[in-house]
């Protein structure tokens, strides 16, 4: 019989789920601000915005960005602060939404940084600062694309 993918899992699944978890998040901020925004309350623009940052983040977490993890994680804090608020009308619903943001910012700054170093993805901004954006080759070849990270990030690319 085969090995499990997870086997030896290196927390990679766990961040997965923690990012899609927090994509899920926006998309339910998203809906309620929706919902907010045609029953005329103003507040509900800002839920579409956040919403939309956290669905961002979530997704450019899974790409393996650097700066995407930690605005995930502040992201969430800011989600479980908001739950507390709503603890008094909504105990059951506010505490579960609480302890899933716990979650999510464990898994994220336990193994956040590790997924991220696997995954090598190249932050466009950090290359264009130190080498000027012009040096950034794009090229669809697997061996090249090995080839340039390692450049881009002087650290060896399996």
């Amino acid at each position: 019989m085969g090995a499990s993918p997870f086997s030896e899992d290196d927390g990679g699944a766990t961040v997965t789920l923690a990012a899609v978890l927090v994509m899920g998040a926006g998309a339910v901020d998203v809906t309620v601000g929706i919902v907010a925004a045609t029953r005329s309350h103003s507040w509900g623009w800002a839920f579409v915005g956040y919403g939309l940052t956290q669905a961002l983040a979530g997704i450019m977490v899974l790409a393996g960005a650097r700066g995407a993890r930690l605005a995930a994680i502040v992201l969430t804090v800011v989600s479980a602060i908001a739950h507390i608020t709503h603890i008094p009308d909504r105990p059951a619903w506010s505490i579960g939404l609480i302890a899933v943001d716990a979650v999510i910012v464990f898994v994220l700054v336990v193994n956040g940084a590790r997924y991220v170093d696997e995954r090598r993805m190249v932050d466009l901004l950090a290359v264009e600062s130190s080498e000027g954006w012009s040096s950034v080759d794009y090229v669809s070849d697997p061996d090249a694309g090995r080839a340039a990270a390692m450049s881009a990030t002087g650290r060896p690319v399996s």
